[in-house]
């Protein structure tokens, strides 16, 4: 990457600011260093070996990672902050004091030796693509046995992408190994506790912060695992609050935590987890354990090597007719069947028509591959929605208009004719495809093109992200009961909640991205790919123009 971006600046004479704590790696690709103090004040500005030679003693104190220095010193953190802390065994590697800042473990004592243990673990994920096809394939090995004591500290490196977060998923019982077996304690598997238990066992730092934040203030975001478990300890307060004061927070305490920085988030996610005293924390990048931190793998006890998994052969070919369709005709496929419905003329009539797209549904989505059952079942499911609101327009038809069951079929079958076009044809649309279809061929504004297809990729993303923040809940020993309707409605809104902040934060990360790339000013811009439209494209829209023909013909 970084070879890359030096390759962009050189040949196309740009101008390049990098914002980075790591020096190393960048100071033969810049020219000037500015150092920012902790109130944002320049404290050094100048030729960047020439700072670092000069300032070299302040920039270190500082906390500045200065080449050639070494990793600066951990923060000293007063173990009484953290619950009840019982030392835990020294690293070989560390003197004692680096071992009494560092190596702390909380009151809880387990009457077995290891805290955490975990055999070579394989976890699996499964995936279904639009004809139904279900894939599962495996997501991340941990080929070696996994066994910490506790005050000891263990690191998943490898690549991206290599399954540490998903072998850290594994551990913390969110997901469930195909193979291999783990547990916390005294034999318990993290997946089989309850909320509370769970949350008294172990903490999740998640890569997202704001996936833990559930509270509108800091200090009681900070204090919400241990009040969920019950803890009355005199002091637990301003125990909250000197975490804060050292991990320098602590100004913000009664600050809604949806408004701090991102790195303001992740040290706030790092006081909630650990101010309870957990057994266990489990850290995903960054910080620990799941890591590219090379100062955290030189004091882990353990490192436990990742590599990513090859991605299996694909299987045997054949695609329905519809994938690879122009988006702009699946769209007008599905709008189609609009007035095809409206102007329906009675149910017996629909009937028919929804034959006709039934038959149709068949030959575009039917393949050697997937056969015919398959693709089916998964439309069935797509169209689960629909079925329900065409159920819901029967009802209220049957029952506004004199118990009629002739108007309340119509009304049934109706909705049936405008939804299941477009749970054949829209799963099909490629996002990508369609911007540059609305930019080219419509002639539509660029920005708005763009932020359009981000939003559709970042709209399939929800459901992980509604995941995420429940898992979140979970381990923070927030508990659903699913027999009490106030307690699912509060669960509800809570990942409502959660799920429309990250997704403004992301809205206004991509308006920043776009103006960066000069969509606020440019007024010409270029396309990766040109537009096409095929025969195959035609009769997809000509197809779907059938029913609504057939019905204009009922009508006269």
């Amino acid at each position: 990457m970084r070879a890359s971006v030096d390759a962009a600046v050189r040949e196309q004479g740009l101008t390049l600011v990098v914002v980075e704590h790591v020096l190393g790696p960048w100071i033969d690709l810049v020219d000037r260093l500015i150092v920012l103090d902790a109130s944002g004040v320049i404290v050094a500005d100048g030729p960047v070996r020439e700072t670092l030679a000069t300032r070299h003693t302040e920039l270190v104190g500082m906390g500045v990672w200065v080449p050639g220095a070494g990793a600066p010193d951990p923060l000293p953190v007063d173990p009484a902050l953290v619950g009840a802390p019982h030392l835990g065994p020294a690293h070989p590697r560390q003197s004692s004091e680096e071992n009494t800042r560092s190596a702390v473990r909380p009151r809880r004592m387990f009457s077995s030796l290891d805290c955490l243990e975990a055999t070579p673990l394989t976890v699996t994920r499964r995936t279904a693509t639009v004809d139904g096809i279900v894939t599962e394939r495996v997501a991340a090995r941990l080929e070696e046995p996994l066994r910490l004591a506790p005050g000891e500290l263990a690191a998943l490196v490898g690549r991206s992408g290599s399954g540490k977060s998903t072998i850290l998923h594994a551990l913390a019982g969110f997901l469930v190994p195909a193979k291999g077996t783990l547990r916390v304690g005294d034999d318990e598997d993290p997946a089989r506790l309850e909320p509370v238990e769970l949350a008294r066992r172990l903490a999740w730092i998640p890569q997202w912060a704001s996936s833990t934040i559930v509270t509108g203030r800091v200090l009681d975001e900070v204090l919400l695992t241990s009040r969920q478990l019950g803890d009355d300890t005199p002091g637990l307060e301003d125990r909250a609050r000197g975490l804060l004061e050292t991990l320098g927070l602590g100004r913000l305490a009664d600050a809604d935590p949806r408004h701090l920085s991102g790195g303001e988030m992740r040290r706030l996610a790092i006081a909630s987890a650990i101010l309870h005293g957990p057994d266990i924390v489990l850290a995903d990048a960054p910080p620990p354990p799941a890591t590219h931190d090379q100062a955290v793998i030189d004091r882990a006890h353990q490192v436990h090597h990742l590599d990513g998994q090859p991605r299996e052969a694909p299987g045997p070919h054949g695609r329905p007719w519809l994938s690879g369709r122009n988006p702009l005709a699946l769209l007008a496929g599905a709008a189609l069947a609009v007035p095809a419905g409206v102007a329906s003329p009675g149910w017996r009539a629909s009937i028919v028509l929804l034959a006709l797209q039934f038959v149709l549904a068949v030959a575009g989505l039917t393949s050697r591959r997937a056969g015919l059952f398959r693709p089916l079942r998964a439309l069935a499911v797509r169209l689960l929605p629909g079925v329900l609101a065409a159920l819901s327009v029967a009802w209220s038809t049957w029952l506004l208009g004199g118990r009629s069951l002739d108007l309340a079929a119509t009304g049934f079958t109706r909705v049936l004719l405008i939804v299941l076009p477009s749970a054949v044809l829209l799963p099909f649309i490629d996002t990508d495809r369609l911007g540059d279809e609305l930019a080219q061929r419509l002639r539509l504004p660029d920005r708005f093109v763009v932020a359009v297809a981000a939003a559709l990729h970042r709209m399939q993303s929800f459901g992980d992200i509604w995941t995420e923040i429940a898992r979140a809940r979970k381990v923070r020993g927030i508990g659903i009961s699913w027999r009490r309707t106030k307690s699912v409605v509060r669960h509800v809104i809570a990942l409502t909640i959660g799920l429309l902040v990250r997704s403004l934060r992301s809205a206004a990360e991509l308006a920043v991205a776009m103006d960066a790339r000069g969509f606020a000013t440019a007024h010409r811009r270029s396309w990766l790919r040109p537009v096409t439209w095929r025969v195959r494209d035609s009769v997809v829209v000509v197809a779907s123009m059938m029913p609504l023909l057939l019905t204009l013909l009922f009508r006269r």
